[in-house]
């Protein structure tokens, strides 16, 4: 009886052990991708005030050991050269799988303030939501759901927005009018229930009841130098717009299109 009792032990023993080495090198590399997130921010920071912005992130942290990266940052302050520009965030979340780190769940929901030497703006978020998937080390998808979207400008010129949804995502194919296998960077947004400002005048009402396009640009951009002139490189490169779907509801207009768009 002896020796058919020690088989099963020994079976016990070694399966145990394998676990206890599984939960350890996993634990490991929970703990080394934490590290390299909080080196790559600071990556990040050190190259953004190396081209003259200003970074203020506080102390941020890595938690959600052992199923999640959990990233979160304290009322983030960015801004760009010269201080032209300043948004003052709410406080951030940031979440990916370890097994996944190639897909981001991110959340900012609150008052973003932006300002310019020209005014300041409050843009409330009541939900602000994003998941970006990064293929190759490049951002590939972007995804942006917004609700009870408020922005506020000087003199009290307020813009209310009910819910909008904004995607990109690069590699897109595009329609029969184009060279077989031509791919661009698909861009969707939906807007519903917008609410303009009286103060604007709007020839049909202030009542948007839907604004969405569904679209793939196509051609090399360079967002290099003034707008215009980056503008200018990128139609002359052949870049044009396809706009596969188009819906406006406006008050008493409702108008639907389609088309492919190029500059003059």
């Amino acid at each position: 009886i002896m020796p058919m009792l020690r088989r099963p032990m020994r079976t016990a023993i070694i399966a145990v052990g394998v676990l206890i080495a599984a939960c350890a090198g996993y634990s490991v590399y929970w703990y080394m991708a934490a590290g390299e997130i909080r080196a790559g921010i600071d990556r990040w920071i050190d190259d953004r005030r190396a081209k003259g912005w200003t970074v203020e992130l506080g102390t941020p942290s890595v938690t959600g050991f052992p199923f999640r990266l959990n990233l979160s940052l304290q009322t983030p302050v960015l801004a760009g050269p010269g201080n032209q520009w300043r948004w003052e965030l709410p406080n951030v979340q940031a979440a990916a799988r370890p097994w996944a780190l190639n897909r981001i769940e991110m959340s900012a929901p609150g008052v973003h303030t932006v300002k310019t030497a020209e005014q300041v703006a409050a843009l409330t978020l009541a939900r602000a939501e994003g998941e970006l998937d990064i293929r190759g080390g490049q951002p590939r998808f972007l995804l942006v759901r917004l609700a009870g979207v408020e922005w506020v400008q000087p003199g009290g010129v307020r813009t209310r927005i009910d819910t909008l949804t904004v995607r990109a995502e690069d590699g897109v194919s595009v329609g029969e009018s184009f060279q077989p296998g031509t791919t661009g960077l698909g861009i969707a947004l939906d807007a519903r229930k917008v609410v303009l400002p009286v103060a604007w005048k709007p020839p049909l009402g202030v009542g948007l009841n839907r604004l969405s396009i569904d679209a793939v640009a196509v051609g090399p951009f360079e967002p290099r130098g003034k707008l215009p002139e980056a503008l200018a490189r990128w139609r002359d490169a052949g870049g044009t717009v396809e706009v596969q779907a188009f819906a406006l509801d406006w008050e008493a207009l409702s108008l639907r299109g389609d088309g492919t768009f190029a500059l003059d």
